[in-house]
């Protein structure tokens, strides 16, 4: 897996690369923007993009690497403030780092990141499986849990097939579905014909019940985000902040149950 840093504090920059060697990734390393650009030339898995470069906007240089490759890319900052964080996420962030931060922290949702993503390696799974479709305004994800809830295969995919809680792309959503499903069906090796989704609260759920049926997936079931949130932490009296690309808010939940959302 290979790392590209974009940072121009040098020292911070030399110690993420003496760190992330180290732990077993190769690392490309840039200062600037107009050098990370250079960085599309060779493979990288995963970014890390300083937002504050001394030639431009980590974010804006993000949206325009995306324009070319669509990867991952966790930003770091040193400015904790929601609005540059709801920047970040919306232009397609996996995570947010504020520094200083823990190195063992940064490690380990790199490692989580690598380990739950897109292996494609065949896994003998006995007894019956749940599969999950989730589209989101960055991403879409096709999930597969056996049948104590433990995940067994994750396919992602970058794409800005929904806006603000609405299909913008019906027919590249139900493309990115039906290939994610393939490869979930060629890595458990079985034929997957039904599954779940979610959807924002105060959005209608044909926005993805319509996709899941255009794939030729029957619905099993299908519940606002927060209520799943909800079930899958045992909340039974909570607020759920949910810090999306497209639909941010937050939800009351009483008796298990989304009472609110704004």
């Amino acid at each position: 897996m290979t790392i590209g840093i974009i940072e121009d504090d040098s020292l911070l920059n030399q110690a993420l690369e003496i760190a992330l060697q180290n732990a077993g990734y190769y690392t490309i390393s840039a200062h600037t923007r107009k050098e990370a650009l250079d960085l599309l030339r060779e493979k990288v898995d995963v970014f890390l993009i300083d937002i504050g470069l001394p030639d431009g906007n980590g974010i804006e240089l993000y949206q325009e690497l995306q324009m070319e490759k669509r990867i991952p890319a966790i930003f770091l900052t040193a400015r904790d403030e929601e609005k540059e964080m709801l920047l970040a996420f919306d232009a397609g962030a996996q995570d947010y780092v504020v520094k200083p931060f823990s190195m063992k922290v940064l490690m380990k949702r790199l490692e989580v990141a690598s380990k739950i993503c897109n292996d494609a390696s065949p896994v003998q799974v006995e007894g019956p499986i749940h599969v999950g479709v989730d589209l989101g305004t960055a991403d879409v994800v096709v999930m597969a849990v056996d049948d104590n809830g433990m995940p067994v295969s994750a396919f992602l995919e970058w794409a800005t097939v929904v806006r603000d809680g609405v299909v913008v792309d019906y027919h590249g959503a139900i493309t990115i579905v039906k290939r994610l499903v393939s490869m979930t069906e060629e890595r458990l090796g079985r034929k997957i014909t039904e599954a779940s989704t979610s959807y924002p609260p105060g959005t209608d759920a044909r926005l993805s019940t319509n996709i899941l049926d255009a794939a030729n997936l029957r619905l099993v079931n299908t519940a606002d985000e927060p209520s799943c949130l909800a079930r899958l932490a045992r909340l039974d009296r909570a607020a759920v902040v949910d810090i999306g690309g497209g639909t941010t808010g937050t939800a009351v939940i009483s008796n298990g149950k989304v009472i609110a959302s704004v």
